[in-house]
This record gives C-alpha cells, structure tokens and sequence, in this order.
C-alpha cells in the first residue's frame, strides 16, 4: 500500500449556515467506517461524531447528527434540507455542497490485489482500479489515458474484488482500508 496523495476532509455547508447559527444545526454524516456508524444501540461513532462533538461543545451549537449514505449526505446539504455535513471532497460532492473548513489531510492510497507491485503513479495507467463514490479525484485527473475506475459502495467490497483477483487496485483513505482490512480479517493478506 502506498501513499499517493493528501486527501482533505472538509466541514460542508449549505449557504444557509448563518441561518441556521440561531437554532439546531442538522447535520448528516456519511456513513463510512471508522469515519461515521451507528453502533448495536444506534448511537453514532467514529472521527465525525466526535468532531461534531468538539464542534458543539466550542461553538456553543446544538448539532444533531444523523448517519447517511454517502450521496445522501451531500444532497441534504445541497438542497438545504440540512446545515452542515463532514465528507471528502470528491467529484460527487464537488457542485453541491460549499467548503467551509478544512478539518484535516488524510493519505489517500491505493491499496494494490496481493503480489502486484508498480513503481510509480504512471505504473497505474494500465491497471483495473475501483474507488468509492467518485473519490480518487486526484488520481483520476492526473492520469493521462482515458480510464474509468470501477465505483464501489464500500471499503468491503473493495478488498473482496482485490483478494479476488476482479480488481488490480482500490484506491481510498488509509483509515477506512485498514478499517475494513481488520474487520474482514484480512490485514495480513493486504499487508
């Protein structure tokens, strides 16, 4: 697994916000282990919650979170029909949410089916790769070949199709591979 870039996370707003400052802020947090999830009593967990905690309690806020699916989050935000979202910025959330803060960079990487091994960026060019909800963005724009990665709808799926042989890479965020590596078991397999 190699590190391929900076990835940022972004506090989203909808352009109501100041609006919104008055009374409880509604915030929809995308549901992507370890990053957001609720736990066997329905409670929210993970890096978002607890930023969302932090935010409330520096801020004063009332915020409300609710655990959405991916696209979800970013059209609640978009539409107005909530105030605020936490997510990376991809090239499905590009038009519909406005970036507010940067929380912090991650490493996005692209975690490679085992035995296969490239020496750089432009050793990706020929290879089959997936990524979940448009993410990659980077990546995608860097190359120069018309390619299209496979979209994936989540971490699990994407160390399946690796350890099956379906896929040569998945690209994504250190914190949710090894996340979803661990879950599945298969750390030692990826590593």
């Amino acid at each position: 697994m190699g590190a391929w870039g900076r990835f940022l996370v972004a506090l989203a707003a909808a352009s109501g916000l100041a609006s919104a400052v008055a009374q409880t802020v509604t915030m929809p947090l995308v549901e992507v282990a370890p990053f957001a999830w609720r736990d066997n009593q329905g409670l929210a967990q993970g890096i978002y919650p607890a930023v969302a905690a932090a935010l409330a309690k520096e801020t004063g806020l009332e915020i409300r979170v609710d655990i959405v699916p991916f696209s979800r989050a970013a059209n609640l935000v978009g539409s107005g029909q909530a105030d605020a979202t936490l997510l990376f910025a991809t090239n499905a959330t590009q038009d519909r949410t406005v970036q507010a803060a940067v929380l912090f960079y991650t490493d996005q990487v692209v975690l490679l089916r085992p035995g296969l091994q490239v020496a750089g960026r432009v050793d990706l060019q020929p290879l089959s790769l997936a990524r979940m909800n448009g993410g990659c963005r980077d990546l995608a724009e860097e190359l120069t070949v018309a390619w299209r990665f496979e979209e994936l709808s989540s971490q699990d799926a994407g160390i399946k199709l690796l350890l099956a042989g379906r896929v040569d890479g998945f690209c994504s965020v250190r914190e949710s591979l090894q996340y979803a590596a661990n879950s599945l078991g298969q750390q030692a397999a990826l590593s």
